[in-house]
């Protein structure tokens, strides 16, 4: 959720990442803020009336070849949307979503575009086909991108409000078959508190803890190193939950710096 407010930043400084990616992300170690950086690929978008400047007939590529979008692939000038779905792919990828595209490394571009092209098209038996199987917010986030047009802006604020409510209504959940195969479940949530907007959940997640945050990594770091060793204990169709990490929700973050590149 943090990430779209991020991306929200970027475009209302006017200008385009074109490459959004999880890498691209850092965590401030003091508060736990997410902020996007490496802008040199970023361009300038919007004019100074705040209107999208007029849309290139081809523009090369940019971007990075797994998060990009099918525009990109296909030399359409990239705009806010693109951005947007850059974000998509990667929040697929954070729910541990397979994505066909990302199967192997040696992948060509071109190759890249067709099987990106393929999925898109029947996204419920080639993208959804993991966690996200059947989770609608999954799918009205997809629906609300793929019909943006290049000078339309973003519904940012319903796109979070969608992340929300997967947040409140789904676990991850780790499962292990008899053939010691591990596997990713988003299932539906027994209780508990619900989060109805950024600002309700910003102030628990702020006071979640007190601690520095790397103790909390370095602890489930150990445990995950732990769980690697035993794998081979673990009995079939184990569920094993695992705590959602901290994260400081601003609705106004500053890190955005350096849009000169």
């Amino acid at each position: 959720m943090e990430m779209v407010v991020s991306v929200r930043e970027v475009h209302k400084r006017g200008f385009i990442h074109r490459d959004v990616k999880a890498s691209n992300f850092v965590l401030c170690k003091e508060n736990r803020q997410v902020f996007i950086v490496d802008f040199g690929l970023a361009k300038k978008h919007l004019d100074s009336n705040n209107m999208p400047v007029a849309k290139r007939k081809s523009a090369d590529f940019r971007g990075t070849v797994s998060f990009a979008s099918l525009n990109a692939h296909m030399s359409i000038d990239l705009a806010r949307r693109d951005d947007m779905w850059s974000l998509y792919f990667t929040m697929l990828d954070f729910l541990n979503e397979k994505l066909e595209w990302r199967e192997q490394r040696d992948y060509s571009i071109a190759q890249v575009k067709d099987i990106k092209t393929k999925c898109l098209k029947v996204p419920k038996k080639k993208l959804w086909v993991g966690p996200t199987k059947g989770v609608k917010e999954v799918e009205k986030i997809m629906m609300h991108i793929s019909q943006l047009q290049y000078a339309d802006m973003p519904d940012y604020r319903q796109v979070i409000h969608w992340l929300l409510e997967i947040y409140n209504n789904y676990d991850m959940v780790q499962r292990v078959s008899s053939a010691q195969n591990i596997t990713w479940e988003l299932v539906k949530k027994k209780g508990g508190p619900l989060r109805h907007d950024l600002l309700q959940l910003e102030e628990e997640m702020r006071h979640s803890r007190q601690k520095d945050f790397m103790e909390y990594f370095n602890s489930h770091r150990s445990l995950q190193i732990k769980q690697t060793t035993n794998k081979q204990h673990l009995q079939p169709n184990q569920e094993r939950e695992l705590t959602p990490v901290p994260a400081f929700i601003s609705m106004n973050p500053t890190g955005i710096t350096n849009t000169q590149q």
